[in-house]
């Protein structure tokens, strides 16, 4: 039976269910009443889609999650066999700009290593119309959609776009130490591509967001993601 030890992250737009492996196992799109572009919770121990991973490629031994203190910012701490441990921070922003509160229809991800050598292996499966659709990934240059015939959704990160989609290994820098290379990224508003920079080298961001809505766009500086953060309302 598939646990419903879950943790939950929203912003009273959108809302995700998250197990104690630090999956998004339940997610509606583009409102808590939508379509569950990651429902996995559903089929079982073991699904073949509908679901959001980041986990070693290696043996994992020991997890701890916990909420950071009188927020809704989920943290989930990953250890390995050989002794490795990475964490994953999952929120869905909420931030007030222009004299209003905005809550876009996205959740972050960042991850940052804390010992050893993390080989990372991101699994994004989403599907579409109720579970009916698996969609497919398409890279772009900064980002990769994924798409059926229900819609789509976009993941933008600094992580390889090539080694994500193709669903290969890669290894976050460790906390204090900069890449020579510039991050990059994108956030968006729904049926708009804006641009946005990843200040921060030393951490690895995944977001998602719709793409098949004509609406508004806004911005707001990120904290400690510190990345520009754009808004559909």
């Amino acid at each position: 039976m598939t646990s419903l030890d879950l943790g939950v992250i929203g912003n009273s737009n959108v809302a995700a269910l998250i197990d104690r492996a630090g999956r998004v196992v339940w997610m509606s799109w583009p409102r808590i009443d939508g379509d569950p572009v990651f429902c996995s919770l559903l089929d079982g121990e073991d699904p073949e889609g509908g679901y959001f991973s980041l986990e070693f490629d290696e043996e994992t031994v020991a997890t701890e999650q916990s909420y950071e203190r009188n927020t809704a910012i989920l943290r989930t701490v990953q250890r390995s066999a050989s002794g490795a441990a990475f964490a994953v921070t999952d929120f869905a922003p909420r931030f007030r700009q222009f004299g209003r509160m905005h809550r876009p229809p996205m959740i972050i991800r960042r991850v940052d290593r804390l010992e050893g050598l993390c080989r990372i292996r991101a699994r994004i499966r989403p599907r579409m119309d109720y579970g009916r659709y698996r969609a497919l990934p398409i890279a772009g240059s900064n980002h990769i959609r994924y798409v059926s015939e229900a819609g789509s959704i976009r993941l933008t990160t600094d992580a390889p776009l090539a080694v994500v989609a193709g669903e290969g290994i890669w290894q976050p820098v460790a906390r204090g130490v900069r890449s020579r290379r510039r991050g990059r990224g994108a956030s968006r508003g729904a049926g708009h591509s804006v641009p946005a920079r990843v200040r921060q080298t030393d951490r690895r961001a995944c977001r998602v967001v719709r793409t098949d809505r004509d609406e508004h766009t806004g911005s707001a500086a990120g904290g400690d993601l510190a990345a520009e953060r754009r808004d559909v309302y």
